[in-house]
């Protein structure tokens, strides 16, 4: 995986200097980036504080953590307990034992 030259919150900076008048040129040359990064940094993050920014990352992460995490049906190899299924599955039992 490629290492990232700028953080995040180097990123919002860059943006606040061009909101606060800077040309984008220069924020350029001086940080040692192209147009075309810049206009897509401009894209992703324009608007965020840095604040808002590190709330965004954890409820990314939780989110992330979420969706790793398995279901409580999952662990049960016979599957719910309720409904269809259960009534099916003991229908079959039963079938099976009488054999």
């Amino acid at each position: 995986m490629v290492r990232k030259r700028f953080t995040e919150e180097q990123i919002i900076t860059v943006l606040k200097e061009d909101e606060a008048g800077a040309k984008t040129a220069d924020l350029c040359g001086k940080y040692g980036m192209s147009d075309t990064t810049y206009y897509k940094w401009k894209a992703k993050y324009a608007g965020l504080s840095i604040s808002e920014l590190k709330r965004l990352k954890t409820l990314e992460e939780e989110c992330r953590r979420d969706l790793r995490r398995p279901s409580v049906g999952q662990y049960d190899p016979e599957g719910p307990r309720t409904g269809r299924n259960f009534t099916i599955g003991l229908s079959l039992q039963a079938q099976r034992g009488r054999q």
